[in-house]
């Protein structure tokens, strides 16, 4: 290829290259970003063969997430450690790779050729990073027609790869946009649900004056309280907290709410409705749930109550005349 002919190849590449960047960031759905961009990559570069691995920081491993030849299902999937092999190296460098001639090139790691069959020669790997953070590795393996990769090659490929990891950044950010509005949808959804657990009218008595508030500490939570009337003029109070926080407790928060609202009316005291109660939760435990609880009955025609307390932090009678408090009761 003369000097003619290199320039319009190059020169019909960036046009390329171009119109790749516009179909890499058409989509925002992850999966389609991927393999469009390495479909296009391998496209544009004239390879046999490509693959993308995107990091996994906590593990310290690249994961193949595209693997785009005849024996590209054979591999995805994959782990690679960061350090190990070709791509290992880009990652844990952050410098590209060209190789020429693979097998030559201590770093190239023989055990995909011998489990696939696959006959590397040469290689072009590229860092895929946003803001000096590195987030994957790109990469491709045999041109076309025969020769080894170029400087050309590597610094096209590198421009190309810029877009692509701006792609991926931009889905990540949709994607984990999406699952934030799901999460918050979820939540409004679950305090709707818990306030319904919740009294939404406290009885009336000539004799005694209800009044409560509960602000949960997040959208959901584990706190409860609740008033129940019984026919002969009595009231059962109940105040309890369950482990955690979050639409997890708040979903045992409500299942629990009904069963304390049976026991309560079949029962003739509190301490018979905690150890009933006790005995149903021990009996289904989950691991690290647990709830505390006040039970209390109260007369008013005698002004008498009966508490029993299951873990929870005591009740306090505080002095109708606003003296402060006279110290826990139980």
């Amino acid at each position: 290829m003369d000097e003619a002919q290199r320039a319009e190849h190059k020169a019909a590449q960036l046009k390329r290259l171009f119109e790749v960047g516009l179909l890499i960031t058409s989509s925002l759905d992850l999966d389609e970003v991927l393999t469009r961009a390495m479909d296009l990559s391998r496209h544009v570069m004239e390879a046999d063969a490509c693959s993308l691995m995107l990091l996994d920081e906590d593990a310290g491993q690249l994961v193949f997430r595209v693997a785009l030849s005849d024996v590209g299902d054979q591999i995805k999937e994959r782990r690679l450690p960061v350090g190990q092999g070709v791509a290992g190296w880009v990652a844990d460098t952050g410098e590209p790779a060209l190789i020429t001639d693979a097998y030559a090139d201590e770093r190239f790691d023989r055990s995909y050729d011998e489990a696939t069959g696959y006959r590397t020669r040469s290689i072009l790997c590229v860092p895929l990073t946003v803001h000096d953070r590195l987030i994957g590795v790109s990469q491709l393996i045999n041109k076309l027609d025969g020769e080894p990769f170029t400087d050309e090659d590597l610094e096209l490929f590198r421009l190309l790869n810029a877009q692509v990891a701006i792609a991926v950044e931009n889905a990540r950010l949709h994607a984990d946009r999406l699952k934030q509005e799901r999460l918050e949808r979820d939540l409004a959804f679950a305090q709707a649900i818990q306030r319904s657990f919740l009294p939404q009218d406290l009885p009336r008595d000539e004799q005694v004056e209800f009044a409560a508030s509960c602000t949960s500490a997040q959208e959901v939570g584990g706190d409860f309280y609740d008033v129940i009337a019984f026919p002969d003029g009595r009231y059962a109070v109940v105040i309890g907290d369950v482990s955690g926080k979050g639409v997890s407790a708040a979903l045992y928060m409500a299942r629990l709410v009904s069963e304390i609202r049976h026991l309560v009316l079949r029962l003739e005291e509190p301490g018979g409705v905690l150890g009933m109660l006790n005995n149903q939760l021990a009996a289904r435990a989950q691991r690290g749930m647990f709830v505390t609880l006040v039970c209390a009955f109260l007369e008013p025609a005698t002004g008498r109550m009966a508490v029993a307390n299951a873990g929870h932090l005591p009740p306090l009678v505080c002095p109708s005349w606003g003296g402060g408090t006279s110290g826990p009761r139980r």
